[in-house]
């Protein structure tokens, strides 16, 4: 039995235009999908004005729609209209098309589960580098909690805002 949009569960208090806004947040929308998931099931329909959207969550369920023997990867509107810029490049093209398939066995093996663990390591010490960098920049006095090598802060506040916005020189070097 296939499932429609119409017929997934969806957020409670959808508004007639503007759909499934309430309890959306801006600053938290990952957790709020996973709020979402939590209470909907693993599959959920969201409709934000006049756009839906269905969200699978579980890594057996996007195992499945992950199988490139039974799905194609969709090109949208908006990669769609880059094709003009990048041609047919790993993203912009067509399944079907042989630059996507050179592009696609090229990286592939980069992105199986063992290269992933050994990046893994690499990965945990650039996030903590840059951490400690927005940490430097921010300074203590704006952390409301400290975790592990972290400051966070929240909402920002001064000059934890304005590193936010704005790259230092020495970043980009």
């Amino acid at each position: 039995m296939s499932a429609t949009a119409a017929t997934l569960p969806h957020p409670r208090w959808r508004l007639p235009l503007a759909g499934d806004i309430l309890g959306v947040s801006a600053a938290t929308p990952v957790q709020d999908s996973m709020r979402l998931a939590r209470e909907l099931g693993p599959i959920f329909v969201r409709r934000i004005f006049g756009n839906e959207v269905v969200f699978v969550c579980g890594a057996d369920l996007v195992g499945e729609l992950a199988d490139e023997t039974r799905f194609a990867k969709h090109v949208g509107l908006g990669v769609q209209a880059l094709r003009g810029i990048g041609g047919d490049g790993l993203f912009t093209a067509y399944n079907d098309e042989p630059n996507w398939r050179k592009a696609h066995d090229i990286l592939q093996p980069a992105f199986t589960q063992r290269a992933m663990r050994a990046y893994h390591t690499a990965m945990l010490d650039v996030a903590g580098e840059l951490i400690r960098r927005w940490d430097r920049y921010a300074g203590a006095a704006t952390c409301a909690r400290r975790s592990s090598g972290g400051c966070w802060a929240w909402p920002p506040t001064g000059a934890t805002r304005r590193t936010r916005r704005t790259w230092p020189r020495s970043w980009t070097r």
